[in-house]
């Protein structure tokens, strides 16, 4: 697939539309059983088209359209057809795609189009489209960079292989997107390979000649067929801003090059590397931390402080005791635009709904919920497979034990922590002793759960771990047992 920048003519609107004509046209040639055909893919930014009010609500604009192919000079198809965007208040952006039977050849093709509605607001597309499908010859159609795809058996002009796909736009990935997308095919591979062969996809960097080089790189076994759909999906959400190049390349079993397909496209990626100086005060006015009050701004902070590194702490307290606000957003911003660049809100909301859960379980009147020991326990590793609660045993204050089968941070398997409550205070719940890297591990927990009954600590007071193993005393037991 091919796109073409646009030469624009740009006139001043007295009505809706404020800019000149932006859309977006790419195309993909593809081999059909009876005939071939080329693929023409439109997406209009309709707010850059003139609007004319259809009813006290909605309006509309509309675009005419004329394409012409042609080959040796000579035109060989042409169409004008006219598109009208969505009636609706807001001006939603549309897709349209037109397919062309073509004979095998290279065709040039230009593309006109001009708003219905302000005449001078035009729009041209040039390019050149090669359809190369001999009958026995392996071969591979365009690349279709996806939007997003889903199953459907429907008719729709855009269902392909049972998939609905819906071209991408500008061929441009911007921060939302977690994942490239995209579809093309692969013709005659039994009859030109007669067996089984290798598919790989790459995304080579193209920032200047000597730097060209692979830094995703995925591949596929593939039995050999007739026509054999491929539709893949790559994870870019590590993916730098800059420009692109994705490459699809056949091999054989001696891993020689058969075919090979690419196309351009543009990753912006700002957050990827978050860096709190980086982050332009305009771009947080934009993000969901504009949005957050004094109140729902200091609980997110207050709620990232076991999450932070130890060089982030100091950090964290200043900008907090200073109150100042921008710095809050910042760090804030910073924060989970590490822990998912392409969609920090999203990030922002699952971390919250576990700080107002701990906040609400573990709230005792000495700060926030999550600040509590067993809160920090929850919010940094998340809810415990098990919990046993022993509130009645003779002379040893209220005392839980927390199981994790499994904790991500630190590899470990069987984690156990032991809170206590030795003030009696409502949620008042300290973390006495854990099997965890990194807590507290305290080998005399025994003897401070058991304080209050002198005579049965076993050994002197300075290197004394141990109490007398009876009926009452099930601390150890109920540890080791869970």
């Amino acid at each position: 697939m091919k796109k073409t920048i646009l030469s624009l003519l740009l006139a001043l609107f007295t009505s809706f539309s404020a800019f000149a004509m932006d859309v977006s046209i790419t195309h993909a040639a593809f081999k059909g059983e009876e005939e071939h055909y080329i693929e023409f893919y439109f997406y209009f930014v309709a707010s850059t088209l003139t609007q004319i009010q259809v009813d006290s609500i909605n309006s509309q604009g509309s675009v005419e359209v004329t394409t012409l192919l042609k080959q040796n000079g000579k035109i060989v198809k042409l169409e004008k057809f006219n598109l009208k965007s969505p009636l609706a208040m807001t001006s939603p952006n549309f897709l349209e795609m037109r397919r062309y039977a073509m004979d095998n050849g290279v065709y040039d093709v230009e593309i006109q189009l001009k708003d219905n509605n302000k005449l001078t607001n035009v729009a041209t597309y040039k390019s050149i489209v090669q359809v190369d499908f001999p009958t026995d010859l392996l071969r591979q159609s365009d690349i279709t960079l996806l939007s997003r795809y889903q199953a459907d058996s429907s008719d729709n002009k855009y269902v392909k292989n049972g998939y609905f796909l819906e071209p991408l736009p500008f061929q441009y990935y911007d921060r939302n997107f977690a994942n490239l997308l995209f579809y093309n095919e692969l013709y005659n591979t039994d009859k030109s390979i007669k067996e089984d062969f290798l598919l790989s996809y790459s995304i080579e960097n193209t920032e200047g000649v000597a730097n060209k080089k692979a830094v995703i790189i995925g591949h596929k076994r593939k039995k050999m067929g007739n026509v054999i759909p491929n539709l893949v999906s790559m994870d870019i959400s590590k993916l730098e801003s800059g420009n692109y190049r994705l490459v699809v390349t056949i091999r054989n079993r001696n891993n020689d090059l058969l075919s090979q397909k690419d196309v351009y496209f543009q990753r912006n990626n700002p957050f990827l590397n978050a860096v709190l100086d980086s982050i332009p005060t305009d771009a947080l006015d934009k993000e969901f931390v504009g949005k957050l009050d004094p109140k729902a701004l200091r609980f997110a902070l207050k709620s990232i402080a076991m999450n932070v590194t130890e060089e982030e702490t100091s950090t964290l307290n200043t900008i907090i005791m200073k109150g100042d606000s921008m710095a809050e957003r910042r760090f804030l911003f910073s924060f989970f635009a590490r822990k998912n660049p392409n969609m920090p809100e999203q990030a922002y909301e699952e971390y919250m709904m576990v700080a107002r859960a701990a906040d609400r379980l573990y709230k005792n009147g000495f700060g926030y919920g999550f600040e509590s020991d067993r809160g920090r326990i929850y919010m940094r590793h998340g809810q415990p497979s098990d919990v046993v609660s022993v509130e009645n045993e003779m002379n040893a204050p209220p005392y839980e034990v927390w199981v994790y089968n499994t904790i991500e941070k630190t590899k470990q398997t069987n984690v156990k922590f032991l809170f206590y409550n030795p003030n009696l205070v409502a949620n008042g719940y300290l973390l006495l002793h854990s099997t965890c890297r990194g807590e507290v591990n305290n080998p005399r927990w025994k003897r401070e759960l058991y304080k209050s009954v002198p005579n049965e600590l076993i050994g002197n007071n300075v290197d004394g771990t141990e109490v007398q193993n009876n009926y009452n005393r099930r601390a150890e037991q109920v540890f080791n047992d869970n």
